[in-house]
């Protein structure tokens, strides 16, 4: 029995890692002191666990109405109108996880980072376009394209410029920053044709 008990102290010792306490009183405080302390722990971690757990639920809550959201905003007709504008053969977006579709016109879907630079500019342009004039609900706001239409080709630059000058005739501010000597002269031209439109060009 009596080598159980210096058994059981040593255990002890080791447990609250002293072992010059030989007294079985202190040993038991310091016993009770370190329950209380991996007690206290437990529970911190534990809430930890629980605070983590339920902010990774109001996350993911969150996404989920957010790409609802975008979901919605996508079908919409702010979106949708200058996108088949724009692009003339894309009408429409599909959503898939992280993915983002474009639809054509024969219903076959492209996976947008697929698709030709060019193509992605447009439909770039489409989305800026459609999402502020979804937030903003018909009122003019404001855009500012630094160089958004340089790698298109001559024809979809055109239909381009012409979505910039129909933002323009509803009142909406754009300023479009270029070093390509096309771009600046297909806006020149367009301004030329244009009366309803304020046109200003600075050169820096």
């Amino acid at each position: 029995l009596e080598q159980s008990l210096q058994n059981l102290k040593s255990e002890i010792q080791g447990m609250v890692q002293d072992h010059s306490s030989t007294d079985w009183e202190e040993l038991i405080q310091k016993l009770r002191e370190l329950k209380l302390e991996k007690l206290a722990e437990y529970k911190k971690y534990t809430t930890e666990v629980i605070a983590g757990n339920l902010l990774y639920r109001v996350i993911d809550q969150s996404r989920e109405q957010e790409d609802e959201k975008i979901a919605e905003s996508l079908a919409s007709d702010f979106v949708i109108k200058p996108l088949a504008q724009i692009t003339k053969n894309y009408v429409g977006f599909d959503f898939d996880d992280e993915t983002i579709f474009v639809v054509d016109e024969a219903d076959q879907k492209h996976e947008f980072t697929e698709l030709s630079t060019g193509a992605r500019e447009q439909i770039r342009l489409a989305l800026r376009i459609g999402f502020a004039q979804k937030v903003m609900q018909g009122e003019a706001a404001f855009l500012i394209l630094d160089d958004a239409f340089q790698y298109s080709d001559w024809e979809r630059r055109q239909r381009l410029v012409d979505s910039v000058f129909d933002l323009a005739k509803h009142n909406w501010q754009v300023v479009y920053f270029s070093m390509d000597d096309n771009i600046r002269d297909l806006f020149d031209n367009k301004a030329k044709k244009t009366g309803k439109v304020k046109y200003a060009r600075i050169d820096l």
